[in-house]
Order: C-alpha cells, then sequence, then structure tokens
C-alpha cells in the first residue's frame, strides 16, 4: 500500500510539476494565464481584440475634444495616490489632468506624460461659446 501511495503522489507531482513559459522567456506558465507567465499573459491580453462594453454614437465623440477618431478605449485610473507615468506615490501632491489621470510634479506637464486631452479643440470649442457672433445692422447710406 505504501508503494501505491508514493506512485499516486508522483503522478499528482507530474501534473502540479511547474511548466515553462508558452513565449519562451524562461519564466514558469500557469495554467491561469494559458500557460504563459504574468508579464507575457498581460502583453498576450493586450494583443487580443478587446470586446467593447458599449456603443458609443458618433454625437458623443464629437462632444468630448479628448477622444480622437479610432482611438481604444481608455484605461481608468483606480489608484489617484500614484503617477499614472511612473507610479511614484503622490500622496496629497497628485496633480490631476485634464485626461482624467493624476500625475506627479515632474509628468504634471501635457508634455512630459503624452496626455490625449485635445487642448487645441477644447480652446476653440471656449472661444466659439465666449465670443458668439456680431452682426450689425446695416446703415443706411445718406
Amino acid at each position: 500500500s505504501v508503494l501505491m501511495s508514493d506512485i499516486n503522489q508522483s503522478s499528482s507531482r507530474s501534473d502540479n510539476e511547474p511548466v515553462t513559459c508558452k513565449n519562451g522567456c524562461g519564466f514558469f506558465g500557469s495554467p491561469q494565464n494559458l500557460g504563459y507567465c504574468s508579464v507575457c499573459y498581460s502583453q498576450f491580453l493586450k494583443q487580443q481584440p478587446s470586446q467593447p462594453k458599449e456603443q458609443t454614437t458618433t454625437a458623443s465623440l464629437s462632444e468630448n475634444p479628448q477622444n480622437v477618431a479610432g482611438s481604444p478605449p481608455k484605461e481608468e485610473q483606480l489608484d489617484k495616490t500614484r503617477c499614472w507615468e511612473c507610479n511614484k506615490k503622490v500622496g496629497l501632491v497628485g496633480i490631476p489632468c485634464r485626461c482624467s489621470y493624476v500625475f506627479c510634479p515632474k509628468h504634471r506637464q501635457a508634455e512630459s506624460h503624452s496626455c490625449s486631452y485635445d487642448f487645441k479643440t477644447a480652446g476653440r470649442q471656449q472661444l466659439v461659446k465666449a465670443n458668439p457672433v456680431v452682426l450689425a445692422d446695416k446703415v443706411p447710406k445718406v
């Protein structure tokens, strides 16, 4: 009976034995990640076409200047206590940007974090709203 239990344990070990990543990176894969390691699995998921959760209308795209035609849906920042660019803890010093992410003082400028918000279009829309076209009545010549 001892030999039978040893055989059962050895067969279960072969099933639970770590398998190298499918991508060949040298790390161990897991069945939860389809045989990939965690890094390769996240890259694999990014390469897969994502299923759109909601259908957006063209009216909503034209109203929001930060949405660019053909751009994928943007990720939501879950941890607002860290910089979106460098993941540094920002605490109370975190600076929110119009692109709806929080940044550290180093990455607060739009140029330093590749901001997706379209400042040019937003500025033009603001000027159109603030300065309506004024047409004077024609003055009759004397």
